[in-house]
């Protein structure tokens, strides 16, 4: 019998941001001949890095559900209003108070698409009660704590929380204040509770392992990967010189 995948990541493609990419490429590449793979994902993400609508998310055998955020492409489009000529005070004061508050609301501006994700799963009890895996990958966090809500309304779930980029631990960790206290809590929570943890690099695996040394057995490194179907294949270099750019 197959078991079920449920993938939460706010960010998915289109969206440019690379995040996106991580959560896609597992959906992509997992065994559907084993596994049921349903994913949730944000249906008005933040945008500042754009989308792509050349790119068709749909893969054969995965399930995405998108749920709106309660704020979402707000910030991006006052961003671009701002930005314009037509700017004026009433959207740069909107965008004012977006930019302070992405800065106190805890533990980030995805904060505001969590209680709509929770409402859905209440409605949607056999989701919980039918998956056997839950992934959810961060930045933001925010992903983690509705993996988290998952895995205490169904103890037998496996619960495996990806981390792309560093929340306390080297981040939060040189900071004081707060914030930087609940961020520890809720990073310890998540390694804690976690069936397993994923790093994108053998440097942040070893820098969590340090940190939380005795949850380090439970810790593993998955590097990013990319489709080879994308990239030209060339037979020689077209000269001496090798550029890579990177943004």
């Amino acid at each position: 019998m197959k078991k079920n995948i449920l993938i939460i990541s706010a960010d998915y493609p289109p969206n440019n941001v690379p995040g996106a990419q991580r959560s896609y490429f597992l959906a992509k590449n997992i065994n559907k001949e084993k596994y049921n793979i349903k994913v949730i994902t944000c249906k008005n993400p933040d945008l500042p890095l754009g989308k792509n609508n050349n790119f068709d998310p749909k893969i054969e055998g995965v399930e995405i559900t998108y749920i709106k955020s309660l704020i979402g492409s707000a910030p991006s489009k006052l961003k671009e209003n701002v930005g314009s000529k037509n700017k004026n005070s009433i959207n740069k004061l909107k965008s004012f108070i977006f930019k302070i508050g992405q800065q106190l609301v805890f533990p980030g501006k995805g904060y505001f698409w969590v209680p709509n994700v929770k409402s859905y799963l209440r409605k949607n009890q056999n989701l919980i009660k039918n998956t056997d895996i839950v992934f959810s990958t961060s930045p933001g966090v925010t992903n983690h704590q509705i993996a988290q809500y998952i895995k205490k309304k169904n103890k037998n779930i496996q619960w495996i929380a990806d981390f792309r980029d560093f929340n306390y631990v080297e981040h939060w960790e040189f900071k004081k204040g707060i914030k930087s206290y609940l961020h520890k809590k809720l990073e310890g929570t998540i390694i804690k509770e976690a069936s397993a943890l994923t790093f994108v690099t053998k440097t942040m695996q070893n820098a969590y392992q340090k940190f939380y040394s005795q949850y380090q057995d439970k810790m593993h490194c998955v590097y990013n990967g990319f489709d080879k179907g994308d990239f030209p294949v060339v037979s020689e270099p077209l000269n001496d010189k090798l550029c890579f750019f990177y943004a």
